[in-house]
């Protein structure tokens, strides 16, 4: 599946094994990157959270555009965009690791 989403309106959930890991409320936010970028089977499920407007992207545009400038520019766009979205989830994940450990050190003081 190469399709790429992005959210004009509304809220979807993304879950993992049946867990909630994320939700994605703000504008622009995207979704299905992962599977366009590696090509490996989705990694999480998304789920509507009451009406909701998304753009949906062919990624496999990238590898059938029939003009090479065509091709490179979408590709390009395309990279871009995944970049920005992947370095934002990186980010919150750091940030979630970091509270965890906090989290976790602090009940460790605490048994002692």
């Amino acid at each position: 599946d190469n399709w790429v989403y992005i959210l004009f309106s509304g809220a979807v959930r993304v879950e993992k094994h049946g867990k909630e890991i994320a939700r994605i409320e703000e504008i622009g936010g995207a979704f299905g990157e992962l599977a366009a970028v590696d090509g490996k089977a989705r990694s999480a499920s998304v789920q509507a959270i009451g009406p909701t407007v998304c753009l949906a992207i062919d990624a496999s545009f990238m590898n059938e555009a029939a003009e090479p400038l065509e091709q490179a520019l979408f590709v390009s766009v395309m990279y871009r965009l995944f970049a920005e979205v992947i370095a934002q989830r990186l980010r919150a994940s750091n940030e979630e690791l970091v509270r965890v450990r906090s989290e976790l050190d602090r009940l460790k003081r605490n048994q002692r």
